[in-house]
């Protein structure tokens, strides 16, 4: 039987969920039942989760939500045995035909078991992005302070912000962020969805925006978030200008951040992009990062 989620439903779903995703976000029943409250009250009926029951226990489920960067666009995710991963599809798509979308789409890992059943029902692996994790504890600042002290001495000036400080500087950041994030490769689940200054600048929340002036003026950023509970922080998005490229600035304002999160005895960063954004690829390989497999968008057009 296919139903929606009951709130005695949570305990079931957060172990497949969490087993489905193995392991690697590990979410508590209230806090899943919270994320969805506050999914509800974003996107009203267009959010929803469906679970499938057989004899009295739920076997696999499926969320879905239409992301706000995508127009008539609903993506989901679907967990728990693969037995039923076609019913529940099936159910989901009767549930969102209604408000017509142009597409739907899934992003997965691709060690995860979910991409068998998106291959075969048609979807395309669209865009392909990377993550990957870096031990604060093996990390060695050191190895980044001689191009520091070249980019100090070629005019430029690294500093810090926090979410609390000056206005005028964060929107600094930002006019950077809008003159460059167009011709960054593109790929929705790793392209920041900062369609406001407020976006922007709350995705640091209580972690740090740290940037390089050169002649009084912002040349590029990096936005690390405030450390989580399991003591890990992530690098959010990093901005160079076009005509401060290729000069070692992207590396050195992430070494910089590093070693601030290592100070405050954070243990782990993580980071991310997409696999065509080859230029951070390398950035992240130079700072120690340890990459894991890819996740990959699936997408299929309803409406071509």
């Amino acid at each position: 039987m296919i139903r929606d989620l009951e709130h005695a439903d949570y305990p079931q779903v957060a172990a497949l969920q969490n087993a489905h995703y193995l392991h690697h976000f590990d979410h508590s029943p209230q806090q899943i039942e919270n994320s969805d409250a506050l999914a509800r009250e974003k996107y009203g009926s267009r959010f929803g989760r469906i679970v499938l029951e057989q004899e009295g226990k739920v076997q696999a489920g499926l969320l879905f939500y239409p992301p706000l960067e995508l127009s008539g666009v609903f993506r989901f995710q679907i967990f728990g045995n693969p037995a039923h991963y076609s019913a529940l599809y099936l159910d989901f798509l009767t549930r969102v035909s209604p408000f017509s979308p142009r597409a739907v789409e899934s992003v997965v890992r691709e060690d995860m078991q979910d991409m068998d059943f998106l291959a075969h029902a048609g979807l395309v692996n669209r865009y392909q992005s990377w993550g990957a994790h870096l031990k604060l504890s093996s990390f060695e600042y050191s190895r980044f302070q001689l191009l520091e002290e070249k980019l100090f001495l070629d005019g430029y000036e690294l500093n810090s912000l926090e979410h609390s400080g000056s206005e005028a500087l964060w929107q600094e950041l930002y006019v950077l962020f809008l003159e460059t994030w167009k011709d960054a490769p593109y790929n929705p689940t790793t392209t920041p969805d900062f369609s406001s200054f407020e976006d922007f600048r709350d995705s640091v929340d209580t972690g740090r925006a740290f940037y390089a002036a050169a002649r009084g003026k912002i040349v590029g950023y990096t936005l690390l978030s405030r450390p989580s509970s399991k003591g890990e922080v992530s690098s959010e998005h990093t901005a160079i200008h076009p005509q401060h490229r290729t000069k070692g600035l992207a590396t050195t304002l992430k070494a910089t951040a590093l070693e601030w999160a290592r100070r405050e005895g954070v243990r782990e960063a993580s980071t991310g992009g997409t696999v065509m954004n080859l230029p951070m690829l390398r950035v992240n390989q130079k700072l120690g990062y340890a990459f894991e497999p890819m996740w990959c968008t699936w997408w299929l057009e309803l409406n071509p």
